[in-house]
């Protein structure tokens, strides 16, 4: 199985430490937050990984290079910075023909990934009770499993999504950096080819230093 794990950011609201160390590289009680990632995916079957890279990438290639684990790892570096959706599209060569899942990097979870994808959609996503700092919301989750997005919403892109890799080829074209959600995912989203579920298990967007430190502070919970 073959996932993309998106590592190319800035990081800038969590600068200075993004000056000298790219976000994904942050760590957390001794393990960076790419790590934590990896090892989640790892942990539910992937054994292919397509992780892209730009802020400080000769550091993200040195990481690359001392792994120790049992799947193949192929990182894209971008020379401009290409956007969440542009990153991926940038990369399409690399994917085979099976659905693909795609992560954020700097997420912390615990959920199972085994059994959170079940329909033929061309995107599925998961989606997390909103958290206190995103009232509104992504996105709702109709009674069929169709994603609709209203004023108000009840759930939040949790960063992880399963993609018909296909769905790629017809962006190809379009000018650099653009983004996952508004580019790519919202014109499926608006023509109901988007499924999702809600999952209520552990998630932490650690997008931020006051987010960073709760991280640090909880983690031995979810080891």
């Amino acid at each position: 199985m073959q996932a993309m794990i998106l590592a190319a950011g800035l990081g800038k609201r969590l600068s200075p430490l993004t000056n000298t160390t790219p976000k994904p590289l942050l760590q957390i009680a001794g393990k960076s937050l790419l790590d934590r990632v990896l090892l989640k995916l790892h942990d539910a079957g992937y054994r292919r990984f397509i992780i892209n890279a730009f802020h400080l990438a000769d550091q993200m290639v040195a990481w690359s290079k001392q792994l120790k684990i049992d799947a193949e790892i192929i990182l894209s570096v971008e020379k401009e910075l290409l956007g969440t959706g542009g990153g991926i599209v940038h990369a399409r060569h690399y994917f085979d023909n099976e659905n693909l899942l795609i992560c954020n990097s700097d997420i912390l979870f615990s959920f199972d990934l085994h059994t959170a994808f079940q329909t033929d959609a061309l995107v599925q996503l998961i989606g997390v009770p909103n958290p206190s700092y995103k009232p509104k919301g992504d996105f709702s989750i109709g009674t069929d499993g169709i994603v609709c997005i209203n004023k108000v919403n009840k759930n939040t892109f949790a960063g992880i999504s399963m993609v018909d890799p296909a769905i790629f080829k017809e962006f190809s074209n379009n000018a650099y950096p653009y983004d996952l959600w508004k580019t790519i995912y919202l014109p499926y989203i608006m023509s109901s080819q988007v499924s999702a579920v809600e999952l209520q298990d552990f998630w932490l967007d650690v997008g931020s230093a006051e987010r960073l430190q709760e991280a640090k502070e909880i983690i031995h919970e979810y080891r």
